[in-house]
């Protein structure tokens, strides 16, 4: 057995020529990424105006896109639904988006069509819309048979020199990222990156996209556009969505506090930020708001100081 060796010094002196450049500006390139969030809150919408980005070579949310053919593999919406999605988005004829509703049922149908398909070498994105309907996922908490078959089709991905980004839904209640993510570990840690979008509740206005990526992490705020149909690149210092007073307080609280941190017992918090909630309810009020609070830099977390149970609230702008 003679495998090949390399120093670190020749890895970072070796030019990887099948690799292409980012698709999306410093997040996206070959690889295979989970793109997440609730029912109907907008992933559809997200994904299509991504491939139009990419099929013009236009940014999408401030970002830089590389052009090229989009494969959009939809198995979440029937053609007229599709079609109905881009005409609300407004967005034009292109020859450089192509849709397939017949072979995006099974990861095997979608690799069979990929090395078939004679344009291959033009493609810059693949998407597919969405994981929950592909035969081989009837059981997302199956650790060991996800992960095997996520590692393989992401092999296959980068081999191709290819993009793929593929939805899927996070829990109901999760609030925690990659943990939000519904199923077992093994959809995200087989994968190259994780893509989360995150608003307050499905009414939103305004929220986050957030890019897990395996040597990067970013937030870019997105907010409804004009016709409060698109997602778009939310260039605003002020929401425009009301903030609970009580979450103001806790704002108030923090940056005015010499250590701009704050751990006790969830009643003598309540009490010394002033809060009118249940003090018993005070974790689940942070959970519920906290795309708010990582967009003033505010964090908590639970600790335990023997039998008592204690929060602690932390102001970090540095974060």
């Amino acid at each position: 057995m003679n495998h090949k060796l390399y120093s670190q010094s020749e890895l970072l002196n070796t030019h990887f020529e099948n690799k292409q450049d980012d698709i999306l500006e410093g997040l996206l390139k070959v690889g295979l990424y989970i793109f997440a969030g609730t029912s109907k809150i907008g992933k559809s919408l997200l994904t299509t105006s991504l491939a139009n980005a990419v099929a013009n070579g236009e940014p999408f949310l401030s970002k830089k896109t590389k052009k090229g053919l989009v494969l959009y593999f939809d198995n979440d919406n029937y053609d007229f639904e599709a079609k109905s999605r881009i005409k609300a988005q407004q967005f034009q004829e292109n020859d450089n988006v192509l849709y397939n509703f017949d072979d995006s049922g099974s990861l095997y149908d979608i690799k069979e069509f990929i090395m078939c398909f004679s344009r291959i070498n033009e493609v810059s994105l693949i998407i597919i819309d969405c994981l929950a309907n592909l035969y081989e996922f009837s059981d997302v908490d199956n650790f060991s048979e996800n992960y095997a078959m996520i590692k393989e089709f992401r092999d296959f991905i980068v081999n191709k020199n290819l993009c793929c980004v593929l939805t899927h839904h996070t829990k109901k209640g999760k609030a925690k990222l990659q943990d939000s993510v519904l199923g077992s570990k093994s959809l995200t840690s087989a994968t190259t990156g994780t893509i989360i979008i995150e608003t307050e509740n499905e009414f939103s206005t305004t929220g986050t996209l957030n890019f897990i990526l395996r040597s990067r992490k970013e937030k870019i705020p997105i907010k409804k556009d004009d016709h409060n149909i698109n997602w778009v690149f939310n260039d605003s210092d002020d929401g425009d969505e009301f903030i609970d007073p009580n979450v103001l307080l806790i704002i108030k609280a923090l940056a005015i506090n010499e250590s701009h941190c704050m751990k006790d017992n969830c009643q003598t918090l309540t009490a010394k930020m002033n809060l009118t909630i249940n003090p018993k309810g005070l974790y689940r009020f942070l959970v519920k708001n906290k795309t708010i609070l990582d967009e003033n830099h505010i964090y908590f977390s639970k600790e335990r100081n023997g039998h008592e149970r204690l929060i602690k609230l932390e102001f970090s702008p540095e974060k």
